[in-house]
């Protein structure tokens, strides 16, 4: 890909992406055409579903002369992807591929996908105390024009056990008098900006967006540098990040693509469409215990879902806002008590508000105070629990160690709705004369 444009580079993409559509012939026979700089350059881009199938269809001797050619990071993902598809073909490939690259890919697969160390990677420039700019900067562009190191915008200083000492912008060595030693330069009042490897990487994202950082360092617990993370590794986790959460509230799978086929993407629904039946079935239990006021009066059955949207609604108003402020790292469980207590309070406050507006216009509708009682009383019950659950049950996953973004929408959901249903057929039983008797 050095070769092309970047207008050029846009442009294979699409060509790619509509061969695939076409056909997989298509689209292996236009990848297959490409030279191995750009097919290394082009795979890092593509859909997941298409870096599978290239997997897939690639031999492992193919599949290593791209390999060899990508970052530590970006050849870590692929060979993270070609494990899941084909192990045999996995451990053909890691052979065929470059020592170096395969050892580094071994440290990255040992860390967890949501520590930092997993998104680092390896191609740093690194200097020492006694080395001059000038012998520094012959000895960076040389590793340039091997294709060794690229993008690179920070200069490291280490001690003799590697750990870091310092970082000084490209430009700022650029310019400096080509004499002078690094030990000329450093200055120790000054403490470099870091993260530690097994450091979650929401930690990371918090340190690059509160200074800015195009680049964060990675070390390991004696101040070891190990590599470093980029911004744009740093905002496709955050996009990824982002859309898992999103897919998430809507129990839709955080993997599904939409090049992904019918039956993939309908099987991945039916699970959480399964579940939701579940969760409709138990909130259909609740109601039926009280079918016998609902036959009395037909208007409970016409007003009942008023309560369970405006509770639903409520609560993933909760629901949404938290978890993304708990992923962007300003929620933790020690914020809990403040958390529920401003969740409960503007609870109140609109159930209060809801629950008056519900009562007037159902006794405008229906004429009957006993029924508008019902209403404002559920409405009331509805929007203090759901205001609760869309607080508490996101930080109490949290702190179990499960993902809220996930399993939060269908907790509260299926609570506030039953709490919804019961709350409005139980007052309806137990105020109305004309269910109760009297």
């Amino acid at each position: 890909m050095h070769n092309e444009t970047i207008t050029e580079y846009i442009a294979l993409i699409d060509q790619l992406t509509d061969a695939r559509r076409s056909s997989d012939s298509a689209f292996f026979s236009a990848f297959s055409d490409l030279n191995v700089q750009t097919r290394s350059r082009l795979i890092t881009e593509l859909p997941e579903i298409y870096q599978k199938e290239l997997c897939t269809e690639l031999s492992a001797k193919k599949l290593a002369e791209i390999f060899n050619l990508l970052r530590t990071d970006d050849a870590t993902d692929m060979m993270i992807i070609l494990k899941e598809i084909d192990e045999a073909k996995w451990l053909d490939t890691i052979t065929l591929m470059d020592k170096n690259l395969t050892d580094a890919i071994k440290v990255l697969m040992d860390y967890a996908e949501d520590e930092s160390g997993s998104l680092m990677e390896f191609e740093i420039f690194t200097v020492t105390m006694n080395e001059t700019v000038s012998e520094s900067m012959k000895r960076l562009g040389n590793l340039i024009d091997n294709h060794a190191l690229e993008h690179i915008k920070n200069i490291y200083l280490v001690d003799k056990e590697h750990r870091l000492m310092a970082i000084f912008p490209l430009e700022q060595i650029a310019t400096a008098k080509s004499s002078l030693t690094y030990a000329d330069l450093y200055d120790k009042r000054v403490l470099p900006l870091s993260v530690h490897s097994r450091s979650s990487l929401d930690e990371a994202a918090r340190l690059m967006k509160r200074y800015d950082l195009s680049v964060l360092p990675v070390i390991n617990r004696n101040g070891r540098l190990l590599g470093r993370i980029t911004h744009d590794d740093m905002l496709d986790y955050l996009q990824e990040d982002a859309t898992r959460q999103i897919y998430g509230l809507s129990q839709v799978d955080p993997e599904e693509e939409i090049e992904e086929g019918v039956i993939e993407t309908g099987k991945d629904r039916a699970i959480w469409l399964f579940v939701n039946l579940i969760n409709a079935t138990l909130v259909s239990i609740v109601i039926g215990f009280f079918e016998h006021s609902l036959q009395q009066v037909v208007a409970l059955a016409v007003l009942m879902p008023i309560v369970a949207n405006m509770a639903g609604t409520a609560s993933m108003q909760t629901l949404t806002v938290l978890v993304r402020q708990m992923a962007l790292g300003n929620v933790v469980w020690d914020d809990a008590a403040v958390i529920l207590m401003k969740e409960v309070k503007i609870a109140l406050i609109n159930g209060l508000l809801f629950a008056l507006l519900a009562m007037f216009i159902s006794y405008v509708w229906f004429a009957s105070w006993y029924i508008s009682g019902v209403m404002a009383a559920s409405m009331f019950v509805s929007f203090v629990s759901a205001g609760f659950l869309g607080a508490y049950v996101p930080l109490a996953l949290k702190s179990l160690k499960i993902d809220p973004a996930i399993a939060s929408s269908v907790i509260v959901i299926t609570l506030v709705d039953v709490i919804g249903f019961f709350s409005f057929l139980w007052f309806a039983t137990i105020w109305i004369p004309e269910i109760n008797g009297i």
